[in-house]
Order: C-alpha cells, then structure tokens, then sequence
C-alpha cells in the first residue's frame, strides 16, 4: 500500500508548535472517523507530549485509505507551514483583500498561520501553495555499510538507550548539553532516526508593541535525521555541522555494529559514466523524462578552476563533454530535472560525489535511485 511522507506534520518538533485544540481539531474534525480507526481522538487532542507523540505515529504512517481531501489538505499545509510559506499565504490575503480578524496580530507559528488561514479561507492557501516553487529538501551524506547486516526495528529500539547516551557525552562536550532523545521509526523497508539535542546557548534582541527593546537568552532545539536503509545497507545522515555529522556516522556503526567505521567514508555517487551518454539516459520505473541541466567541471589546469555549464539537455550532441576543457576536467558536480509518473511538475536531482545525493526522498526515493543504478551513477552495491 502506498504510504506519503510529510515534511513538517512528520517532524515531533513542528507538532510541538501547534496549538491543538485551537487550529489542529478544527483541521481535523471532518476526518474524525478516519483518525479513529487510526486510534486517535480528534476531539480529546491536547497540549501535551503524549498527543504529540500519538499525532507522530499517525502522520508518519499515513497510507492510501486517507480521504483524498485530507491528503490534499495536509500536502498544501506541509509545503507552507515555515517562514517562507507564511509570506507567501500573507502576499495572497493581501492581494485578495481579505480581513483576517482574529489570525492577523497574534504569536502564531506559521504552521498555525497556515493551518488558521486554510480553516477560514481554503482557496487562499490553494492559490499560495500554486505560486510556491521552491522545493524544501534535506541534505543528506550517506555511508556504505562494509557489509550486508540489516537493522529491525525491534532491535534499534532495544538500543536507543545506549545510543543517547553516547552522542549525549559528545555533545555535552561541544557546548549543546547531555540531553538527547532519539525517536525510529519504519518508513517502507528503512528506519527513521530522528535525533532531538539542544544547539549552543544563543541570545536575540526582541521588541515589543511600545517599540522597547529587550535581550532574551534560550537553547534552541536541533532535529537531525539519519535513515538507514536495510536494502543496501547505506546510512544516510543530515545534520548541521561536519562535527555531528561524523559523530552519527561513526556511533550508529558502534550502537549497533561494535564498529566506528562499519559505514566508511567512501565515494558512493561517481558522474564519470555521463561522459559515454551520447544523447541518452536510461529510463526506470517511476520516472517518465530526464534532463542533465547542469555540470561542474574541475579543470585540471594549474588552478584547479571550477566551469559550470548549463542548458536545456547538456548530453545532446555538441554538449559540454565535446568541448575543450570540458574533456580534460574532473566531474564535481551535476544536477538533472526528472519528469516522475507519479506527477506534478519536473523536480531537480543533485549529485555531489562522493556522497552527496539532494531531491525530495519523500516522494522520489525509489525511483530516483533506481535511476541513478541503471545510469550506474550510483556505486557500490545495488540498492
């Protein structure tokens, strides 16, 4: 059955965020028959961490019996529910005119902004959501395991304990304090962590109504994630710093591999194959049209200098790669736009070897590496 992935209503900390019984039981009270099958209550939701936490389970497995108008609802508010989107929805209310009493002039998330403006307005954030193009994607390094050794849920859970407290001491020692929590999940055949740790102390100035300014100090909470993807075995981390992103790397091969380097530093893309692609790349399951848009090149010349080309179809002939210097570089760098079958506009694939691979996992994950396989893009072991 075919699950969705959402990017904000997935994520423990946006859902801390919202006021429950204020925007997310209006949102959800049409669907409450739905979400009773799921065991959730629509009506008993609370300000409290076990509804955050029941809330979690639900909309991380969320699947094809969803009401198709929830899932559109839910998709809309996903994409618009951060600083971007609450511009975006404003710039619409105000072109349209619109009186927002009552949302307008209140400390709201701009998940709650969003979710307010939806309840009363639907079309607005419609509208809002069509002008919005720029796709919000997580950056990921990922690390090919020295051998075949899947991960079962059962047996990740049973080591979480020992696992924070190993990344609690590093951070600790890095200014950001012991506390660390770690939720998994199963998303299809991977496994979801997600890591919850406080950032280093930071303080902003503020300012209120009478225009007086003040100093506030706070930690600010930092959601990292790592996938490890049993099929393969390829650890996939997205973190803030190069420091937490090695720590992941070499601790989730020491929790559940007795091993620091179980998932190696090592070239997992190589884009040297585009040379011989003539005018053609191999087409997979899932994925209709794909286009190489763009290209980085290290020269190798006494400077090393980087050349960026980009066009339409950079493999038709005359292309980059028949061109001097082009020829005599080192591939750095390649972005495509790729038609999916399951819709909606082209969206962009990067690829930054030696292990740097940015789209939207979400929505595009198998398709996209069975892509990168069959154009044998991709090292290492099938995945």
């Amino acid at each position: 059955m075919e699950r969705f992935g959402f990017r904000n209503f997935g994520v423990l900390s946006f859902l801390q965020q919202i006021d429950k019984p204020r925007f997310l039981i209006p949102l959800l009270r049409p669907y409450s028959a739905y979400f009773r099958r799921r065991g959730l209550y629509v009506e008993h939701l609370r300000n409290s961490d076990e509804c955050d936490r029941q809330l979690l389970a639900v909309f991380g497995e969320m699947d094809s019996s969803m009401p198709g108008a929830l899932l559109g609802a839910l998709t809309l508010l996903d994409d618009l529910a951060d600083e971007a989107g609450h511009d975006r929805i404003l710039a619409e209310v105000e072109r349209n005119e619109i009186p927002l009493r009552g949302i307008l002039g209140e400390d709201l998330s701009p998940g709650e902004f969003a979710i307010a403006v939806f309840v009363r307005y639907p079309q607005v954030v419609r509208d809002a959501h069509a002008h919005t193009t720029q796709a919000k994607l997580r950056l990921y390094e990922e690390y090919q395991a020295v051998r075949d050794q899947p991960i079962a849920l059962a047996e990740a859970q049973a080591k979480l304990t020992a696992l924070e407290e190993l990344l609690g001491y590093w951070f600790e020692s890095k200014n950001r304090t012991p506390a660390c929590k770690i939720i998994v999940a199963e998303q299809g055949a991977d496994l979801w962590f997600e890591i919850v740790h406080g950032r280093p102390y930071r303080m902003i100035g503020t300012i209120n109504a009478q225009l007086e300014h003040a100093r506030v100090g706070y930690r600010p909470q930092q959601h990292d994630s790592v996938i490890f993807e049993r099929h393969g075995c390829v650890l996939k981390v997205s973190a803030q710093t190069l420091g937490e992103r090695e720590l992941y790397r070499q601790a989730f091969g020491m929790a559940f591999f007795e091993n620091e380097n179980h998932f190696p530093l090592g070239d997992l893309y190589n884009l040297e194959p585009l040379r011989r692609g003539g005018a053609t790349l191999v087409m997979v399951a899932g994925i209709e049209a794909a286009r190489l848009t763009e290209l980085r090149m290290r020269l190798d010349d006494e400077q090393g200098k980087v050349q960026v080309s980009q066009g339409r179809d950079l493999l038709v002939p005359g292309g980059p790669f028949e061109t001097a210097p082009f020829a005599r570089g080192k591939i750095v760098g390649a972005s495509f736009l790729i038609t999916y079958e399951s819709g909606g506009p082209p969206r962009r694939l990067e690829i930054r070897p030696p292990n740097v691979a940015l789209y939207d996992r979400a929505r595009d994950r198998e398709a996209t590496n069975a892509f990168l396989h069959a154009n044998e893009l991709l090292s290492g072991r099938p995945r």
